[in-house]
């Protein structure tokens, strides 16, 4: 019997035949033509082994029974497994992951320990820089108290000297006015144990007594650190035809005040700072507390110090302030400033700044005019029975504030 020829393959598969190489969508063609072609399944089945196709493939083609059943249980199977490798490809991955994080963690811990050591050794080298600069303060604190006490007591030894050579100067025209009378005496009477005689040896011991005082003053003051112009040579007494007594220094009279102007007011203390020669007396603490309460007592220091400069660019008054210096041991590294106009004095230890102010008064000469800033009643009274004029620490800070209000 003749073999009949092959039937031709469905038109759908023929057209795949021509790709070298199937695409992926060829795969959804050749399931179709086998559902629908059972014939041609059939040539496909008789020419595919369970070797070459698989087992799924093979039951699929051949269909015998239970075949359903067993591909099921086949895909489930492979679904377990694929389903399983996924797992342990996440499981590895989520591994290496955690791998990569302690690796990462471990390198953040080195950095983090090496900030940490960087970080301390700052804190120390820090900690070092802030004693020094405290204990540089202190010594620069301790130097300004000393350098401040030792002014005051200058200008208070100085202020004593120039007393006690006008108090020279008076008894030296005492001695001359007697040694006249002596002369006059003895011309009158020219006997040598007459008592004008005896009284005018006493008088000469007298008046040298007096120069060597003067002398004594003066290198006290200058042992202090404060010139006085003064002749050290004991001076003679003046001849007794031109001796004179000198006038004694009139007594301080408060300056007065323009027409229509009253006492404390803003316009009696501009015009008093503008007056020539005046010296501003100011009581420290009791104007910066009234001004700045709430600021430490170097920097209240610091701003009056300032201001008072400002001020006396302005207007040429000779401002002076007296602080207490029980303050002074605690005063800031700007405490005042270096090269400023303004005199700033601290009242020595267990005395009131008002004292200092009182006696500040008494010392300057009678002929300068004298202006107190304080509004402390005791002070305003025994600097008024002085001679000086008086304004309240709030004129004093109007005064200031108006200065500002003009420059600005």
């Amino acid at each position: 019997m003749e073999a009949s020829p092959p039937l031709p393959a469905p038109a759908p598969i023929r057209k795949l035949l021509r790709f070298a190489r199937l695409p992926d969508r060829a795969l959804s063609t050749v399931r179709r033509v086998l559902e629908d072609d059972d014939e041609f399944r059939a040539r496909v089945a008789r020419a595919a082994t369970e070797e070459s196709v698989g087992r799924a493939s093979w039951l699929w083609l051949h269909r015998p029974d239970g075949w359903e059943e067993e591909l099921d249980e086949m895909l489930a199977s492979a679904s377990a497994s694929a389903v399983t490798a996924r797992e342990l490809q996440e499981e590895r991955s989520a591994r290496r992951r955690l791998v990569a994080a302690e690796e990462a963690r471990r390198r953040a811990d080195a950095s983090a320990a090496v900030a940490q050591e960087a970080a301390a050794k700052a804190a120390e080298e820090l900690a070092a820089e802030r004693r020094a600069r405290r204990e540089a303060e202190e010594r620069v604190a301790l130097l300004r108290s000393e350098v401040a006490e030792a002014q005051t007591a200058a200008a208070i030894a100085a202020a004593a000297a120039e007393r006690a050579e006008l108090e020279a100067a008076d008894l030296r025209a005492t001695v001359a006015d007697l040694v006249a009378e002596r002369d006059q005496l003895e011309k009158s009477s020219p006997a040598p144990d007459t008592p004008g005689r005896n009284v005018a040896v006493a008088l000469a011991g007298a008046a040298a007594a007096a120069s060597q005082l003067g002398v004594a003053l003066t290198a006290a003051s200058e042992a202090l650190g404060f010139s006085v112009a003064a002749d050290p040579t004991p001076t003679p007494p003046p001849a007794p035809v031109r001796a004179r007594r000198p006038a004694r220094p009139a007594p301080r009279r408060p300056a007065p005040l323009p027409p229509a102007t009253f006492e404390d007011s803003i316009e009696a203390a501009d015009y008093l700072v503008r007056v020539s020669g005046m010296v501003l007396l100011v009581d420290g603490y009791n104007v910066s507390l009234r001004a700045w309460p709430d600021l430490a007592t170097p920097t209240q220091r610091r701003r009056l110090t300032d201001a008072l400069t400002e001020l006396a660019a302005r207007t040429g008054v000779d401002a002076r302030i007296v602080f207490d210096g029980a303050e002074q041991p605690e005063p800031g590294p700007r405490d005042l400033p270096v090269r400023s106009p303004v005199r700033v004095y601290f009242s020595p230890p267990d005395v009131d700044a008002d004292e200092v102010l009182i006696e500040l008064v008494e010392q300057l000469p009678a002929n300068r005019p004298v202006v107190v800033a304080t509004s402390d009643r005791r002070v305003q009274t025994e600097v008024r029975r002085r001679g000086a004029n008086v304004i309240s620490s709030q004129r004093l800070l109007d005064l200031l504030g108006r200065a500002r209000a003009r420059r600005a």
